[in-house]
């Protein structure tokens, strides 16, 4: 019984680089979504049950409470989720590599800055270059962590 929503069957992998970027994209925020879910969840149950009792007695509904306690509140968690994600994502390998080998196919649509690494140092022998990738990913990283840091904490002051 065919139901005939589609003509013929999507290449998920080989067909276009999209569609694989889309499944990697998919496996790793599948992958990781548990380890941050639990990080924010420990965070929500980390705020004390007296501001949310302050904010109903003074007449807050449910949305100003969520934007005006809850998520200032959880700003130190989630700038420690978002940067780690960010790492991750920055060095992400491992779902690459297992999907498309050493290759990166579907047209290399699916190297990333580590797999780029990996193929130099391993597969082309240009150690000096990979190193150069690794120094250049890491001062990325730094920036962008940075950056992520002064605009978490920026309205503190």
């Amino acid at each position: 019984m065919e139901i005939g929503l589609i003509s013929e069957p999507i290449n998920w992998l080989g067909g276009s680089g999209l569609t694989a970027q889309m499944v990697v994209g998919v496996i790793g925020a599948w992958m990781w979504f548990g380890n941050s879910f639990i990080m924010l969840m420990a965070g929500v149950q980390g705020i004390s049950r007296d501001y949310y009792e302050a904010a109903t007695i003074d007449g807050a509904g449910r949305w100003t409470i969520f934007f005006k306690v809850t998520l200032p509140l959880l700003k130190p968690i989630m700038m420690y989720v978002a940067i780690t994600s960010l790492i991750g994502g920055l060095q992400l390998f491992d779902i690459p590599y297992l999907i498309s080998g050493t290759k990166g196919l579907p047209g290399r649509s699916l190297f990333t800055a580590v797999f780029y690494l990996f193929n130099m140092a391993f597969t082309n022998r240009q150690m000096g270059y990979a190193a150069a990738i690794a120094f250049v990913l890491f001062a990325i990283i730094a920036v962008c962590s940075f950056i992520a840091f002064k605009m978490m904490n920026s309205k503190e002051d």
